[in-house]
């Protein structure tokens, strides 16, 4: 890593930072979260990148990107593009949180998409997906109408029942509700008629992360 003079890290302290864990993510194999970034073909625009630019990345960083503001952290617009100009920006915390909640990597069979996109390639619901992922499921079985071992409704947790409760309003079918849960579509449906879910006919929106 590049030899700095103390001024600029002092004047610019936040951007700095990011500049500097931007590139080791990226160029360095031995930093934390490598693997996300730089093993996964990531890459640092050669004018930002300090191992191209040497000492005059920074400066080019700090003259395309400009003052950090407070609260605000390096973000990608697009999760599978490089850090360049076009494609960076100073976001809060919620920005990113929704950038990356909409934009989950998977990596499947060599290809990383986000969520939404291997919903569409493997024709599932989006929140099936993620609902699988957070239950423990692998990525294979998360992406595939797989068969697993049928569990019984009793074991089921109070966030499972949520679930089932937001999905059916929202039109959900509780045969797929069942493939989400790995329970049979019977199950479902008495625990629809012993809580009372109401199915909201109104609610066509079925597909949000």
């Amino acid at each position: 890593f590049p030899s700095h003079d103390m001024k600029i890290k002092a004047d610019f302290p936040r951007e700095y930072q990011s500049w500097a864990n931007m590139n080791q993510r990226c160029n360095n194999p031995n930093a934390t979260g490598f693997e996300y970034y730089g093993g996964r073909g990531i890459k640092v625009a050669s004018r930002w990148n300090y191992k191209e630019s040497g000492l005059e990345a920074f400066s080019n960083f700090h003259e395309d990107m400009g003052a950090r503001p407070e609260g605000c952290s390096l973000d990608r617009i697009d999760v599978n593009g490089d850090y360049c100009k076009k494609n960076c920006r100073w976001a809060d915390n919620e920005e990113q949180g929704n950038n990356k909640r909409n934009n989950v990597i998977l990596e499947y069979e060599g290809e990383f998409l986000t969520i939404s996109e291997w919903a569409i390639k493997r024709g599932i619901i989006p929140n099936t997906i993620t609902y699988r992922i957070l239950r423990g499921w692998s990525v294979p079985e998360a992406l595939e109408f797989v068969e697993r071992k049928k569990v019984s409704h009793s074991r089921l947790t109070k966030e499972d029942l949520e679930y089932i409760e937001s999905q059916y309003a929202k039109g959900v079918t509780q045969t797929q509700i069942g493939k989400d849960l790995g329970i049979h579509s019977s199950h479902i449906s008495r625990l629809c008629s012993k809580f009372g879910f109401k199915k909201n006919n109104n609610n066509k929106d079925n597909n949000n992360d």
